[in-house]
């Protein structure tokens, strides 16, 4: 049986009026593999950057029926933008410059790809793709990362968070503290030279999302410092126990 998704994906390009090799074409695939698995195997759904696709190419499309269900296929373009309880828009690499763009405009918002994902707090959420090792190995490219809204008053500082500026876009950075009108970025321990410590201007920010939690296709692994300190923690234990052995 096809999941509800893959369902509400055949309903729409059966209201298009074209064949899945036509609307595979149209989302600017070479073949329509992508779409057709969805409807071969069982409980197939579609991943981010497929929704993000159809979202992007067929702005008539209610993002939020496709994936919940919820309301009409076809979105009304006077309707108020207002996210779901556990909805998180999703910022894609391929959608990022329309963002910087168009973050604070309505008929741009509700062409996002929307996410639900149950337990969510209460908060206005947002999910961003990260391109780049900026927060390796906490985060790795292409992960996801989900951001709650926040102030410059409330976000805590030494947080993760993913920050809109008017002069370098958006960045999504460990941040510390706040001192005559600049906040601090920090540098990256293990790249230090790639991702410096700087210095930002608040009057520079736009917007700023603190980390909720990411979604990420890597299992963490015990390397690179999380295993030096491991080794360390070990040397220690070894050496308090060689101490005790000698009375001392």
């Amino acid at each position: 049986m096809i999941s509800s998704i893959a369902h509400r994906i055949g309903k729409f390009i059966a209201y298009q009026q074209v064949s899945r090799r036509e609307f595979a074409s149209r989302l600017g695939y070479t073949s329509s593999e992508k779409i057709n698995r969805l409807f071969r195997k069982d409980g197939a759904k579609p991943g981010f950057d497929i929704i993000a696709d159809i979202s992007n190419k067929f702005v008539n499309l209610n993002v939020e029926w496709l994936v919940t269900g919820r309301g009409e296929m076809l979105r009304d373009e006077q309707a108020p933008f207002t996210p779901s309880e556990g909805a998180a828009q999703y910022v894609s690499l391929k959608n990022r410059e329309g963002y910087e763009r168009g973050y604070d405009k309505p008929e741009f918002l509700r062409r996002l790809p929307v996410f639900l994902f149950p337990g969510l707090p209460q908060g206005n959420y947002r999910m961003f793709e990260l391109g780049g090792r900026g927060l390796y190995p906490i985060l790795q490219d292409r992960d996801r990362i989900v951001g709650r809204w926040s102030t410059l008053e409330d976000v805590s500082e030494d947080q993760v968070c993913i920050i809109l500026t008017r002069e370098q876009g958006l960045l999504v950075r460990r941040i510390g503290g706040r001192e005559g009108g600049y906040l601090t970025i920090r540098a990256n321990p293990l790249q230090r030279d790639e991702f410096p410590a700087f210095r930002l201007r608040e009057a520079d920010i736009l917007e700023i999302w603190e980390m909720a939690f990411a979604v990420t296709r890597y299992l963490p692994e015990l390397s690179g410092i999380r295993l030096q300190l491991a080794e360390l923690e070990a040397s220690v234990q070894a050496m308090e126990e060689r101490l005790k052995q000698k009375g001392i």
